[in-house]
């Protein structure tokens, strides 16, 4: 390989690794037009069972399972990315999700933890280790994900306490565009 071809790899690792940070943030934001440039139209998401199809489907899916989450923080790291071919990459990127599930959220509940759990009394705390594998494609000289699969690799999950333990002064966060990073962005003349 070329050192052409070798830096359009780096510049292409670094488009791909953008893609999955911004699928954290969106999900965490509830930015569901930010998580939905991160998959092609025609892609495909088999999320552990708990949703297998088109990504039409997953986006509803997902706003529907977050109703009542309270918060929701993934962290993406430890990627591998494999080429294929110029327009073709294979990503696995281990993940770590923390939610925290309030009343209100009994799909939810139902979807990570099962029936049992729907109808507790409290909030729920839930945490997550997998991976996504996913099928990435350049298209039009864009990265997005055509195929993703999500492994789970264990859940913990227990109740939690009824108020979130915030001290005066702390920054809460919000899941939607009244968060910080959202204020910084405007400060900063960033589009959001």
């Amino acid at each position: 390989m070329n050192i052409d071809e070798r830096l359009q790899r780096l510049l292409d690792k670094d488009e791909i690794e953008g893609v999955l940070q911004k699928w954290a943030h969106g999900v965490g934001r509830k930015d569901w037009d930010k998580v939905r440039e991160v998959f092609f139209e025609d892609a495909t998401d088999a999320h552990s069972g708990r949703y297998e199809g088109g990504v039409e489907g997953f986006f509803a899916w997902q706003k529907r399972h977050h109703v009542g989450v309270e918060q929701s923080v993934h962290f993406i790291g430890s990627g591998k990315i494999e080429f294929a071919s110029p327009e073709l990459a294979l990503s696995q990127s281990y993940v770590l999700a923390f939610h925290r599930y309030g009343l209100e959220a009994r799909q939810a509940r139902i979807d990570i933890f099962g029936p049992a759990q729907a109808d507790r009394v409290k909030p729920m705390h839930s945490n997550i280790v997998g991976r996504y594998i996913d099928r990435f494609e350049k298209r039009k000289g864009e990265w997005r994900i055509a195929k993703r699969v999500s492994v789970i690799e264990w859940v913990r999950f227990e109740e939690a306490p009824w108020d979130l333990p915030f001290q005066p002064g702390w920054t809460a966060a919000t899941r939607d565009r009244n968060d910080a990073s959202y204020a910084m962005r405007r400060e900063m003349g960033l589009p959001d």
